[in-house]
């Protein structure tokens, strides 16, 4: 990254003939860090469990040190082919935390997302309630963990259930529900959508704070995997990491999103590091050889 001294008070500078708004670059940069280092991390993981999965049931195939991580999945899928059949229950969403996105709207436009909160765009926005937390028209059937179920609850996995009618929580022990909460409510996550902040002097970040909120995402384990092969079972580590990444609304398909935004939105200042062609590509092979494995 190239660097320059810049000796200014104010949030905006001209730099070398460029119009660069500090606080922008200052997230931006931030973002471009922290979202190609997950990007890595991602790929580093998903070539991992595909080499796991050769060794475990192809002893046949050598695995190389130079080879991709399109050539590591294909040896895995044509390893898992003959092994019988995998079925996935309840593949889950990723959830982007709003400590993170609020943390980065105020840093970059003063922008306080507890007064405004930024919407989850095409997923659920999950609220921590102190009280009873209820179904919604746009939300029919509630997404909760913790507490407990006032209805017919269906488990989903660990703590985390669906329930059609309310889910209650105390001060003691808050749910973090998908509902409208009749107490006390802190937000969470977005799950399975995008951050769009309704503040409107963040719109110059929005690419960075989504992204840095991308970066800090977690990802809930499917349900259950069930393998009809017992060594594919033995495998359950390595299928659930490939199922994170690559499920529809997965973390690969998030970061490429969001990689490719950072590209478009730019800050002004020459002093920041573009993402390249070549991030943007190396996140769309591991998303896209972790989706082949189970056809998503």
């Amino acid at each position: 990254m190239r660097s320059f001294h810049v000796f200014a008070a104010a949030s905006s500078v001209i730099l070398f003939g460029y119009a660069c708004d500090l606080k922008k670059a200052e997230q931006y940069d931030l973002a471009v860090t922290e979202l190609k280092a997950r990007a890595k991390e991602m790929e580093t993981d998903v070539r991992k469990a595909c080499k796991s999965i050769v060794q475990a049931l192809d002893t046949t195939v050598a695995v190389a040190d130079a080879d991709s991580v399109t050539q590591v999945c294909k040896a895995a899928s044509t390893a898992l082919a003959l092994h019988g059949t995998i079925k996935i229950d309840s593949p889950q969403s990723c959830r982007q935390p709003f400590k993170v996105h609020s943390e980065c709207a105020e840093a970059c436009s003063a922008c306080d997302e507890t007064t405004t909160p930024p919407m989850c765009d095409g997923g659920d926005l999950n609220v921590r309630c102190y009280g009873s937390c209820a179904a919604e028209v746009t939300a029919p059937i509630l997404r909760c963990s913790g507490g407990s179920c006032a209805g017919e609850s269906t488990s989903v996995g660990s703590d985390r259930y669906t329930c059609n009618a309310t889910c209650v929580g105390t001060s003691e022990s808050p749910v973090v529900c998908n509902g409208k909460c009749d107490a006390k409510g802190d937000i969470v996550d977005c799950r399975g959508g995008r951050w769009a902040s309704t503040c409107e002097p963040v719109a110059n970040c929005e690419a960075s704070c989504l992204a840095r909120s991308v970066a800090a995402a977690t990802c809930d384990p499917p349900g259950s995997i069930q393998a009809t092969d017992p060594a594919v079972a033995a495998l359950s580590a390595e299928l659930t990491t490939l199922v994170k990444v690559g499920q529809g609304d997965g973390l690969g398909t998030m970061i490429v999103d969001s990689l490719t935004r950072l590209t478009a939105s730019g800050t002004g200042c020459p002093t920041s590091e573009p993402v390249s062609e070549a991030d943007i590509q190396s996140a769309k092979d591991a998303n896209a050889a972790a989706a082949s494995l189970f056809g998503f």
